[in-house]
């Protein structure tokens, strides 16, 4: 360290002193018990406080910490609010910042908690909906998210910037920096996971603090903690998880991770969901969904006569200029879900499509697993007879729809008497049946009849992951048509509220 700054632990020993006398854990296997600071979290909070310039000032006033998953960081952050809510400058202006008001609520909700369990805070801190105010020296703490002109007017004093990688852009995060120009000792901390994309802001930022902990560039005002996997370190080796996971086996269980692992092999779209939740590296590319070897061993030739007078749920996934329109039955029987496929292509196109995608629609035509329609448009009247047909047979008790452009077709269904479930295809919808199909694959608890266009579907599908983990099928990343796909996680999705593992009281995958 530079002579230019001493280190005095005053006060980062105060700070460890009022975790442990007056804050306590509120989940996990630590929950009711008193908020012990673990080595990493000391060394942060030595560097933050008690790190100065010669003149007294605080060194750094804007700090980064990438985290993985489930290391405490929020909570910890929780903790710093409320010290200095508490401690903090008079008047001061501590916020919870965050791309959502709920991701931003996160810390919010664990610091009241945190209140509301200890009888002495409790006295001191008055609790609102949607802020924290101490009237002893006026300091408030509230939550704020998006929009980059709400932070015009502030004046922080201590700012928490939440899971900084959902940010679409520097807007906030810069308003942020500026509103606490006025302040004598401000403070600044943001804390996040890794990604996908290294063209994120987050990723910008970390190479800052990259180049300033390599000695490349000089910003002594700015601190960065960065835990992950490094180029040379072995992914599958558990001691690169210790190393990247300074809480692991304090606050997280090593069977967790283990558990994780073993995922992680099985599906190749997991070791880079893997790598990026769990040892914070960046992947700017993904890898396939689930294999095709892990797919075909749950295939069947199964007829779907086998099912009549069964009750089943169907997704569609109707076609846009390029897609197939794609029609997915899901049964449930004897603790497994059994899925059979329908896709359809206008009869005009279909020579085209064949030479366009590379794969042989004729040939799926000829074999019955390829439905043309007339023209050069998917027929959707086409459509409303052949589910019209199946019902006779099947009793389709509900369709999920892309909620949208379907306002014409949802509407001939339900003249029909079909009922129409509107089905979004956000992270909100999607991320349930994608952990769904995941699981049953694995456990052979999912049964399709092996339809080869639904198989070429599968080995499409690209999955789009958002901050918290969630994934959705991604037609923009897919290499070619997922429409089956999509079709199937919607019938699965609906097929599965209605459906239980005998015995359990749960649905089937959790």
């Amino acid at each position: 360290m530079s002579n230019e700054y001493i280190v005095d632990t005053t006060i980062p020993n105060r700070i460890e002193k009022f975790f442990a006398t007056f804050l306590k854990h509120g989940k996990g296997t630590h929950a009711g018990k008193p908020f012990v600071l673990l080595p990493w979290q000391k060394e942060i909070i030595t560097s933050l406080y008690g790190t100065y310039k010669k003149d007294g000032g605080r060194r750094y006033r804007n700090g980064l910490i990438l985290i993985p998953r489930k290391n405490g960081k929020t909570t910890l952050c929780a903790g710093l609010c409320l010290y200095e809510l508490l401690f903090g400058e008079t008047n001061g202006e501590i916020y919870a910042v965050a791309n959502s008001r709920d991701q931003a609520r996160i810390i919010f909700g664990i610091a009241s908690d945190m209140v509301a369990t200890s009888k002495s805070l409790s006295k001191i801190v008055k609790v609102y909906k949607n802020a924290l105010y101490n009237p002893k020296n006026r300091s408030t703490f509230r939550v704020l998210s998006r929009d980059a002109n709400t932070a015009l007017g502030l004046n922080a004093s201590f700012v928490i910037f939440d899971e900084l990688l959902a940010a679409p852009d520097d807007g906030l995060y810069n308003s942020m920096v500026t509103s606490m120009g006025a302040r004598k000792e401000p403070l600044m901390l943001s804390i996040s996971t890794a990604g996908f994309s290294k063209a994120s802001f987050l990723y910008q930022l970390v190479e800052h603090g990259e180049r300033i902990n390599s000695g490349i560039i000089n910003d002594d005002t700015f601190y960065a903690k960065l835990y992950g996997l490094k180029d040379d370190d072995d992914w599958t080796k558990e001691e690169t998880w210790y190393k990247c996971n300074p809480s692991l086996g304090q606050t997280i269980g090593i069977e967790f991770f283990r558990t994780e692992f073993n995922r992680a092999k099985e599906f190749p779209r997991f070791e880079n969901a893997f790598k990026t939740l769990y040892l914070n590296a960046w992947i700017d590319h993904e890898k396939s969904w689930i294999g095709d070897t892990q797919w075909m061993e749950c295939g069947k030739d199964n007829d779907i006569s086998q099912f009549k007078g069964e009750t089943c749920y169907a997704g569609l996934d109707l076609s846009s200029t390029t897609d197939l329109t794609a029609l997915s039955l899901c049964f449930y029987k004897e603790d497994k879900y059994y899925i059979f496929c329908y896709a359809f292509c206008p009869s005009d196109n279909i020579k085209m499509r064949s030479r366009k995608d590379k794969v042989p629609y004729e040939l799926w035509e000829k074999q019955g697993h390829l439905i043309s329609t007339p023209g050069n448009a998917t027929d959707y009247e086409y459509i409303i007879n052949l589910l019209t047909t199946l019902s006779k047979d099947y009793n389709i008790e509900g369709i999920c729809i892309d909620r949208w452009n379907s306002s014409y077709l949802s509407t001939k269904l339900m003249d029909n008497g079909f009922n129409v479930i509107a089905f979004g295809q956000g992270f909100a919808s999607m991320a349930s049946p994608v952990r769904a199909m995941e699981r049953l694959v694995l456990s052979k608890g999912i049964v399709h009849n092996n339809n080869p266009v639904l198989r070429w579907c599968m080995s499409n599908v690209i999955l789009k992951m958002d901050a918290a983990g969630n994934a959705k099928a991604d037609k923009a990343k897919s290499r070619e048509r997922i429409d089956l796909v999509v079709a199937s996680l919607m019938a699965l999705e609906e097929c599965s509220k209605h459906n239980y593992a005998s015995g359990t009281g749960e649905v089937s995958w959790i």
